[in-house]
């Protein structure tokens, strides 16, 4: 047994390389980098809604089990919940379980992406395939934070490995089926495009006899339904057609506002999607510094041309010669299937996730081509490119890059909010005038408690597309809620203020009235 055992690791030695790199890039030091502990409003809502769900039975708005999130009042997708639940039900709400069930997931993927690769092109191709997608910075950097799209790559990379491998294994089809239908709690976007995408897999493979109509496949199908349909519901209920439904067991919430105007709605709205989609892939950078380093790009800048190479020697496969790679057809279908979604929605590296791994794959076929065309000799120089740009990728993001996104994630609040409740007492209104402080970085931290946050909560009359409290217990939040268009509140001596660091203005202001002042990075307390 140990010298089968052993000889499986000598034999599988540069998939469990490469896996431990992915892993530990995935995984170390989770509960604090990006941010140094500080995290995103979206990470905030998502954790706490874990938090109420599983310490008081419903969310922050008072709903039992809800299919879809109502947070905001446009709503989140519940899956990150329900991930982060068991952690939080066992560790408790903090910053690890908070985002460790997406690095989880992220390390699942590197898995599943390999098992497609080898099932699609063979070994040679899956080690190249699995290592790049474990030093890309897209992948990295999604896996490392609790946002709810980022879900989304993992189960469709699932899926498709169980509908591969259900091709050779019926059995594997309802698995396939669950993931697929799960991917749907994940993020709103694939919404429109998941049947396209479920349709023409099950077409093509049935037509090349691949599968059988059979009660594995009709199993499969009763199960992307059965998921799907209280989503459907959801959808009707948001557009006016049932009312909305609060049962024991399971909710189907009214939102204060639907987001359907999102999608494009004229040619003109699609042709500016499709350039801003273009832009964003070939610049790999949206901009938003959570999703893409400008200087190192979702992949590296130099798999561009990998990539294209990748897809124009995909493409004339297939059309020379469709046989040779039969399965390959399911990853040109999810690739359509992103096409199509970037014509109808704005393009940020979050949304358009459904698009990430084919490209990556087609990078994966690029490299894999010129190590043929080129001698054995120009793979040890692919590697290198390839992990040299990699370790200066993590060098940056855990040094320079996470001092960025603490200051800009409000590093200190977390030590700030513990502070100011610890020095009120009974008269005290603890008031939120730093806009880098959010209501929701109030009830993460200090684990308000949600029957409480509900009892007191009032939301700002003028802001209905959104729920933005005014106050709820002591805390007060008009004067972020308004934009700063409120006056500033005069504070009476039991009263406490939390600032911005950057806003000398108001510290300037509570200073002259005699307050003292307790920094914590980017987040200062004031107080009498």
């Amino acid at each position: 047994m140990l010298g089968k055992f052993i000889g499986k690791v000598k034999e599988e030695k540069y998939l469990i390389l490469i896996l431990f790199i992915g892993f530990a890039a995935r995984l170390l030091w989770i509960g604090v980098i990006p941010g140094n502990r500080a995290i995103f409003t979206d990470e905030a809502f998502s954790g706490y809604e874990a938090f109420s769900l599983v310490n008081y039975g419903t969310d922050s708005q008072g709903y039992i089990n809800p299919v879809y999130l109502v947070t905001w009042g446009v709503g989140m997708n519940a899956m990150q919940t329900w991930l982060i639940m068991p952690w939080v039900a066992l560790f408790g709400l903090n910053t690890v379980t908070l985002r460790l069930p997406q690095a989880i997931l992220g390390c699942i993927t590197l898995v599943a992406f390999y098992k497609t690769a080898l099932i699609f092109r063979g070994k040679k191709f899956a080690y190249i395939a699995t290592f790049l997608l474990a030093v890309m910075p897209w992948h990295v950097m999604m896996s490392r934070w609790a946002l709810e799209s980022n879900n989304l790559p993992a189960f469709l990379a699932l899926g498709m490995m169980f509908l591969a491998m259900g091709t050779q294994n019926r059995k594997y089809l309802p698995l396939a089926a669950l993931c697929y239908g799960l991917s749907l709690y994940c993020y709103a976007t694939i919404w429109p495009v998941l049947p396209v995408l479920l349709i023409a897999s099950i077409a093509y493979l049935l037509a090349e006899h691949m599968i059988r109509i059979d009660r594995w496949l009709v199993g499969s199908v009763i199960i992307v339904i059965v998921l799907a349909i209280p989503l459907v519901l959801l959808v009707l209920v948001n557009n006016g057609y049932l009312p909305e439904y609060r049962g024991r067991f399971i909710s189907i919430p009214m939102l204060s506002h639907f987001r359907s105007e999102e999608l494009a709605s004229s040619f003109k709205d699609l042709l500016r999607r499709l350039y801003n989609t273009s832009h964003m892939l070939i610049t790999q950078n949206d901009n938003r510094s959570l999703n893409a380093i400008p200087f190192f790009g979702l992949f590296y800048k130099c798999s561009n041309y990998f990539i294209v190479f990748g897809i124009g020697s995909a493409l004339y496969t297939l059309i020379k010669d469709r046989r040779k790679y039969p399965l390959e057809i399911l990853m040109w279908i999810q690739f359509a299937c992103g096409v199509i979604l970037g014509l109808f929605i704005d393009a940020v590296v979050n949304r358009m996730n459904l698009i990430m791994i084919p490209l990556i794959y087609f990078c994966a076929i690029g490299v894999h081509e010129s190590i043929e065309k080129l001698g054995p000799k120009w793979k040890y120089s692919v590697i290198a490119l390839y992990f040299g740009s990699f370790v200066l990728f993590m060098s940056y993001y855990v040094t320079d890059y996470d001092d960025q996104e603490a200051k800009m994630l409000a590093d200190g609040k977390q030590y700030a909010l513990p502070f100011a409740q610890e020095l009120q007492n009974e008269n005290s209104t603890i008031y939120i005038l730093g806009d880098n402080v959010s209501y929701v970085d109030i009830l993460f931290y200090l684990q308000y408690p949600t029957d409480e946050y509900i009892r007191t909560v009032e939301y700002d009359p003028d802001n209905g597309r959104n729920l933005i409290p005014l106050r709820f217990g002591n805390y007060d939040y008009t004067y972020v809620a308004t934009v700063k268009q409120s006056p500033i509140p005069e504070l009476s001596e039991d009263d406490i203020c939390i600032l911005a660091s950057s806003d000398q203005e108001l510290i300037n202001y509570y200073r002259d009235k005699g307050m003292q002042m307790s920094f914590f990075d980017n987040v200062i307390v004031g107080y009498y």
